[in-house]
């Protein structure tokens, strides 16, 4: 009877795995879907832009500002938002027309969380 017992309950444990991992494929797999939806959107990338210089502000980069609705964050002090343009070709952009206020700003590309994705 006890090893009938042992038998029966390492086989519970096994399905019982066998299930935690299938539905970890299951995220997974819905995780990427959820990623190629975004990626084949308007603005597939989330952009932070950080200021250094108090003096300027994101309505100085007009170009900028016409990407999206930048919102700003008082725990980063920064302004994030979804652009179509990868944060390199912004870089660039505000190095050609801004070059005197190029070190004040960073631009950085933020990566999606699955709270950002099943927004």
């Amino acid at each position: 009877m006890l090893t009938s017992f042992l038998i029966a309950s390492e086989k519970t444990t096994i399905v019982v795995g066998e299930i935690a991992v299938l539905l970890l494929i299951i995220g997974f797999c819905y995780q990427l879907f959820r990623l190629k939806n975004l990626k084949k959107s308007e603005k597939p990338y989330r952009t932070l832009i950080k200021v250094t210089d108090p003096t300027i502000q994101i309505d100085d980069f007009p170009e900028i500002k016409a990407m999206t609705n930048w919102t700003f964050q008082n725990s980063q002090k920064a302004w994030i938002g979804q652009t179509s343009l990868h944060p390199n070709e912004m870089r660039h952009l505000v190095k050609e027309h801004y070059p005197t206020k190029a070190d004040a700003i960073t631009i950085q590309l933020i990566p999606y969380t699955w709270w950002i994705i099943n927004k």
